[in-house]
């Protein structure tokens, strides 16, 4: 798998009205581009947490057992990128 920078990130509103994402680090903010689009925004801001939850989905096997967890994490990355 590629390398990206890892989340925590952001859909940011600027004063011209368009959209700045960044990821949130411990000590600094990592500025990754402008977006014109508020929904295109906040499904890039989305992507870690949407990646995160297809990487860990326990398949489709008779026996697998799709968690609480999982399934609120899914619905936690959904509403981030439909911005709610």
């Amino acid at each position: 798998m590629g390398e990206f920078t890892k989340g925590t990130w952001r859909a940011d509103e600027n004063l011209n009205g368009d959209f700045s994402i960044v990821a949130l680090r411990e000590r600094y903010v990592v500025e990754l581009g402008h977006i014109d689009d508020p929904n295109d925004a906040k499904l890039i801001a989305a992507a870690p947490e949407l990646l995160d939850v297809l990487l860990s989905f326990p398949g489709f096997t008779d026996d697998a057992k799709i968690g609480d967890a999982w399934i609120e994490a899914k619905n936690r990355a959904i509403r981030k990128a439909l911005g709610q």
